[in-house]
Formats: structure tokens, sequence, C-alpha cells
């Protein structure tokens, strides 16, 4: 399948853009000490400007609606995302970083959490849902079923289900093993009709997810982006043959492949037709192609397949902040 990913790339060409996209990885300035007695106090956060209406941010994490009164089926959106592998992938940029929080804070680029059947307090089992959402013009979203377009199967943006726990507050999953993958489209941000990018990730898990605010939120936002550092982690696997399959341009100066984006170019739409072996980001899983099962090769080894040979996936792993939505299906 072609997709474009405009906004992506573009970024790479016009720097200046990132300081408007929020970058989450952001060192900060060291705090001058202002001497005894004096206490600044926590960090007020800023709400993206560039949210749609209605303007109804607040909280700790910019949360759109309170999970307060559902603490057994908190609604959450992911609402920044640091990915932080595959090591020296261009995916992994700040520049893909920049677009991937302008998205986000622009509400351009939705990937919902919603719970069902979780302890209304302490630790045990939830039911947890996940995948594309659709923002309607009240501010609430849903979950999309057969909506995706053809070619291809309609139902690939639709949400799974997943076995999960809360353990201190923090939510985990299982990874998700089904007859395929979790499909995850990014729109424009200036133009929500324009598909820039679809990510097909195999065995999705959230690692972890610590759960404040009345389990609604995760992680916080800062004077101009989102503090994931603070926030949940979680892993995904994307395959090299679908990474292959799709198309990268920015007419007129770029043209490249999702495969390219990963292994080391925004720029060569033939990475990928060299030997895996010369690639800088080199593919370290494996991904069964019945099972859709994938694993990952323990650090500096070799022990589930070889990088330059017979590897067929990587493993994604990223740093997210989620905030509370209302969800309404």
């Amino acid at each position: 399948m072609t997709t474009r990913l405009t906004s992506l790339v573009a970024l790479a060409l016009a720097g200046a853009f990132l300081v408007g996209c929020g970058d989450d990885d952001v060192t900060p300035t060291p705090p001058v000490d202002a001497g005894p007695g004096t206490d600044l106090g926590p960090v007020t956060p800023v709400c993206p400007d560039t949210a749609p209406a209605p303007a109804n941010q607040t909280g700790a994490c910019c949360l759109r609606a309170s999970n307060a009164d559902r603490p057994t089926a908190p609604e959450l959106r992911l609402a920044a995302l640091r990915l932080t592998a595959p090591t020296g992938s261009p995916l992994i940029s700040a520049t893909v970083r920049g677009l991937l929080n302008g998205a986000f804070d622009a509400e351009s680029f939705n990937w919902l959490i919603q719970l069902a059947d979780a302890p209304a307090s302490g630790d045990g089992p939830a039911t947890v849902r996940t995948g594309f959402g659709v923002r309607a013009a009240d501010g609430t979203f849903a979950f999309t079923l057969g909506g995706a377009p053809t070619p291809g199967d309609v139902n690939r943006w639709d949400p799974i289900s997943v076995t999960g726990a809360i353990a201190s507050e923090s939510l985990s999953t299982a990874p998700y093993v089904g007859s395929g993958p979790l499909t995850i489209p990014v729109f424009d941000k200036t133009d929500p009709t324009l598909l820039v990018v679809e990510l097909p990730v195999y065995n999705l898990e959230l690692v972890s997810a610590p759960m404040t605010d009345s389990r609604s939120c995760v992680g916080a936002r800062g004077t101009s982006s989102y503090d994931t550092a603070s926030g949940g982690v979680l892993r995904a696997y994307i395959r090299v043959e679908d990474a292959k399959a799709r198309h990268v341009s920015v007419p007129p100066t770029l043209d490249t492949t999702l495969c390219a984006l990963v292994a080391g170019s925004l720029s060569n739409a033939t990475y990928c037709d060299d030997p895996q072996s010369g690639w800088m980001a080199k593919p370290n899983a494996l991904c069964d192609a019945v099972t859709f099962s994938c694993h990952t090769n323990a650090a500096g080894m070799t022990d589930v397949c070889d990088p330059a040979t017979t590897c067929n996936a990587w493993e994604l792993l990223g740093e997210f902040a989620a905030q509370g939505v209302e969800i309404t299906n």
C-alpha cells in the first residue's frame, strides 16, 4: 500500500517548524537558585494552542474530560509520543518527534485507550481497548469501525482488545497477538482529511502507564510540551516487509519509503534495496508470519535472529503521555 507522509519529512526541510511543534525531549535549562525561602512552585502547564475547540483543556495533562466519576472505565488519548528505539534510526530523531507531537497537539493524530472492568481502587485486572480514534467537533472521540479506505482491509483501523492490569495505579498490558497488525493512521495537522502515514505495528504492549489525577493523566504538560519521561512506556514491532510497501513522498524534494525512514535515510528511495547488513538501523527482531508473535534479540546478542540477514522486524520503544477524554463508543 502506498501512502503519503507529507508532514513527516517536511519537517526535515524546515527545521524552524520544530520550534512550534513541541519537543518533549528538550533538556530544560537548569533552574537558578533564587536563595533560601523562595519557592517558585510547580510548573503551570501551557496547553496546546493548536488544539481545536472547544478549549476545555485543564489539569496537569490538559485533559479534555476527567475520569474521576468513572474509575473502573477510564478513557484516555495519547497526548505525546517520544520514540526511543530502534537506535540510530531517523524515526527517533527530533524531526520526527516534532512532527508527531505537533500532530498530537493539533489532535490530528488520535490514539485512544479505553479501560473496562478495572478495579475502582487498588490492584486488579482490566480489559483494554486501544486504537485509532476520530475526533468530533464537540471534542469527543470515537473508535473507527470499518472506516479504513480501500485498497486494503476496511477494518485495519479498528481497535484491538487486550488483557491488562493495574498495579499501584500503573496500567500495563500483555502483548497483543491477533490475526495481523494494529494499524494507526496519522493525518495532516492542517488538513485532517489528508492521510500522511499508516503505522502497522505488531505485538503492541503497554509496558507501564502510571495514572494520576483520578486516572485522567499519564505524564504531564509543561510550558510548551509534554514530559513523557514521567509518563508511560510502550513496545511494538514493525516488519521490514510492511515498511518497504509504504511510500514516502514530499514532491518535488523527497521520495523514499517507510523502510528507508526506519533503516537510515530520509531521502533515498532505494535505501532498502541494499542488503540490510549495511543499514544504519538494522532489524533486531523476528516476527512470525503465521502466529504474528515477535521476539527481540537480547542486548548485544543474535540469539533470536541475525540483524544482517534473518531479522525481519524492528522493535519500537517509546515514552508517552496521555490525557483524559470522552470516548463515545
